[in-house]
């Protein structure tokens, strides 16, 4: 969460991306934030993990892989 008046981020316990990863994408779609994808140096290919975070409730939630892990450079 960005704190605009002292300009700084915070992660409140459990709301931490359980996948931890760079180069993914992010949407926003209705209450849901969802990841998917990217890369990260314990993963040799890029992350078929989808995860989405329930806003109202601040909980993750695993949804189904993607058929193929998608990162800017993967080939």
């Amino acid at each position: 969460r960005y704190d605009f008046a002292t300009g700084d981020w915070t992660i409140q316990t459990g709301m931490a991306l359980p996948t931890l990863r760079a180069g993914n994408s992010v949407i926003g779609w209705r209450d849901w934030l969802i990841v998917g994808g990217g890369e990260s140096a314990t993963q040799q290919l890029a992350h078929v993990e989808i995860e989405a975070f329930k806003t109202v409730t601040g909980r993750w939630h695993r949804w189904p892989d993607l058929n193929l892990g998608r990162h800017w450079q993967y080939r």
